[in-house]
């Protein structure tokens, strides 16, 4: 049976490799739940972190910053530091000189735990996008993915797999069919595996919305829940599916995003006003709630909140508010017109 000890470590270790390779929000965050348990936590991966950081040989599997500080392990520092780290092209490890006999045998030591972890991410891409931009991906093995505002997707291909992780947003995918190596994107605790599919997968952190446009997928497998083109999915946090049939060709038109445009078909205003607000940092703000219920149809650029405004101004029934002193005054404030 493992010691305690060792168990410590091997996890202190895939906590390092995850953090430096693939950190988001969530993982800091459990990061911090799992040091905060015990004592034992937080000095195994200050130890590793500094075995990291200053030996030689792992310096070269991925160029870092800076120098971690030994005497603190400061989350808030480190954080900092990973998202300064850019650097992600594996490169051949020269041999350690002129260390300390003991200094290099901890070193070794720590690289020795540390490298399995590493191997498992060498396969790793991330990619991104900032509010109101949307990035288009081609995969090592002819997929493609559309990745839409303020998303964050990890990428992982072996040789049995592709396994794609959105941690943040909503992205759509075109997965060429490859039934030895299953496509399959992890969404919070959903699972979705294509079957030479288009579809797309939104994260409303924890539930999780799946559209099919083409061919079929499996939501959860091994789950007999499968989805057809024209299934809209609404998988809870707690695993419960709902799923409903509407028109292909209004789930394409729901994609309109991919080309930079907003389609709405009966959404009411706080919906679509919730929907602009993705993709900009100047805001909607509706002020008055009578006009929160009115629906909205038509299609509109996604970052041009301006026009989205005017043309509710000039064809719903809602008037542009002047602009409100202080804080936040750049929001477009809607509000009902008088009547007459």
């Amino acid at each position: 049976m493992a010691r305690r000890s060792d168990i410590i470590e091997d996890h202190a270790a895939e906590w390092l490799i995850r953090m430096e390779f693939a950190g988001s929000p969530r993982s800091w965050a459990a990061l911090d739940s799992w040091i905060a348990t015990h004592p034992r936590h937080r000095a195994a991966f200050l130890r590793l972190s500094v075995a990291w950081h200053r030996a030689e040989q792992l310096r070269k599997l991925k160029a870092f910053d800076g120098v971690v500080d030994e005497d603190l392990l400061s989350l808030p520092a480190l954080r900092a530091r990973r998202a300064a780290a850019r650097a992600r092209r594996w490169r051949r490890p020269a041999l350690a000189v002129g260390l300390p006999t003991a200094a290099a045998a901890a070193l070794l030591a720590g690289i020795y735990l540390l490298l399995p972890y590493a191997l498992q991410y060498l396969r790793t891409e991330v990619y991104t996008t900032d509010v109101g931009n949307r990035r288009h991906i081609e995969l090592a093995d002819g997929s493609t993915v559309e990745l839409n505002t303020d998303s964050l997707l990890r990428v992982r291909f072996t040789d049995n797999s592709r396994e794609l992780t959105l941690l943040r947003g909503e992205a759509a995918f075109k997965a060429a069919h490859n039934s030895a190596r299953p496509f399959e994107v992890q969404a919070g605790a959903t699972t979705v595996r294509a079957i030479g599919t288009a579809f797309s997968v939104r994260l409303r952190d924890p539930d999780v919305e799946v559209r099919v446009t083409e061919g079929r997928v499996a939501i959860n497998p091994p789950s007999a829940r499968v989805l057809t083109p024209g299934d809209t999915a609404a998988v809870a946090g707690n695993g419960l599916v709902q799923v409903r049939k509407v028109p292909v060709t209004l789930l394409v038109n729901k994609l309109a995003w991919t080309q930079g445009q907003l389609f709405f078909s009966g959404e009411t205003l706080a919906d679509a006003v919730a929907e602009f607000n993705r993709y900009n940092r100047r805001q909607i703000t509706i002020v008055n709630a009578q006009i929160a219920g009115l629906r909205i149809s038509g299609k509109f650029a996604a970052t041009d909140p301006d026009k989205f405004a005017a043309a509710l101004d000039e064809s719903f029934g809602i008037r542009i508010l002047p602009a409100a002193h202080g804080r936040g005054t750049d929001a477009i404030r809607l509000d009902g017109k008088d009547p007459g």
